[in-house]
């Protein structure tokens, strides 16, 4: 069985907003973490949505462990544990002992079956200490590990979907994260998350899913998924202006390493006094720079360096 069937997927919303346009993937692997990467505005949150059954697309299919997202909803929403981006605990004289038991008898656990759950994933996010205190006193982190073991601790669900689960997390919190979602989905589950933490990705993700302007633009691991969008460039060179013993500009820089396109295959531009140039090789693009009096620094191109170059695109 195809875990996870989408077939141009489109939603577009009253305002005539594209959110998502002709969407399609297929996954048939479980056990396994694929994370959606792309620009706000991508329509990640979107496909999150549609997925968890609370928004119908308009036009498109998608089947989810073999439910139609459409036709067979009630059972959609029966095998996916879903956390919404920007959630936040709305009771505040509740302790993170009484969220994750709450959301498990919401869910159809037993008493017995929540309390033990609950537990169980206290311990493995390290929160023990703080399951009986009530989250108006904890910081901003712990309560939003706290709303994660609530969801992650559904063991019925077979499809997780995280929309932007890590934002204040340090980062001992995210690998902590990572573990505990990698110990859940074990046994066949499957996790989809949006994360702006590219970072992590290499060491976490199965499969990456690059999104921008509601398409799919690339789709494989991430070393793969780098190649397919910045295509030979593999080095990415950070130039920034200071005072120059000549009176140029980072602008002439620019104007110089365009012309001569001696391996440079993309500018970004970050406000008035930063450019990265993405380069097959570094060489040039430094010498360039070090002429015109700018700093240089060089570094080999990741996961974040897609969401930069896309941006710079819309």
């Amino acid at each position: 069985m195809v875990l996870l069937e989408i077939y141009k997927l489109t939603k577009i919303y009253d305002d005539r907003v594209v959110a998502l346009r002709d969407f399609s993937l297929a996954y048939d692997r479980g056990s396994s973490i694929i994370v959606l990467v792309g620009p706000n505005g991508a329509g990640k949150t979107t496909l999150l949505r549609i997925l968890a059954g609370q928004l119908r697309p308009t036009s498109g299919t998608a089947r989810v462990f073999g439910y139609d997202l459409v036709r067979d909803v009630d059972k959609v929403v029966g095998v996916v544990a879903f956390l919404p981006q920007g959630i936040r605990a709305p009771f505040y004289n509740l302790t993170p002992w009484d969220y994750i038991v709450s959301y498990l008898l919401i869910r159809g656990y037993s008493l017995g079956d929540a309390r033990r759950r609950a537990r169980e994933m206290l311990e493995l996010f390290s929160l023990e200490e703080y399951a009986s205190v009530p989250v108006s006193k904890l910081s901003g982190g712990t309560v939003r590990r706290a709303l994660i073991a609530s969801v992650l601790a559904d063991e019925s669900a077979e499809l997780f979907l995280l929309d932007e689960p890590l934002p204040g997390l340090d980062p001992r919190s995210r690998m902590i994260f990572w573990s505990v979602i990698r110990r859940v989905v074990r046994d066949g589950r499957l996790a989809i998350v949006s994360s702006h933490y590219t970072e992590d990705l290499p060491l976490v993700a199965d499969y990456v899913v690059v999104l921008s302007r509601g398409k799919k633009i690339a789709e494989g691991n991430p070393s793969n998924v780098i190649r397919d969008v910045l295509g030979p460039c593999s080095y990415k060179v950070i130039i920034r202006s200071r005072y120059s013993t000549n009176g140029t500009s980072i602008e002439s820089s620019i104007d110089a390493l365009r012309e001569s396109s001696n391996g440079v295959c993309r500018f970004v531009r970050l406000g008035e006094d930063t450019v990265i140039v993405y380069a097959s090789s570094p060489q040039h693009v430094v010498s360039v720079a070090e002429y015109y009096g700018l700093d240089v620094e060089v570094a080999p191109v990741g996961l974040g360096d897609i969401v930069l170059a896309l941006g710079e695109r819309g």
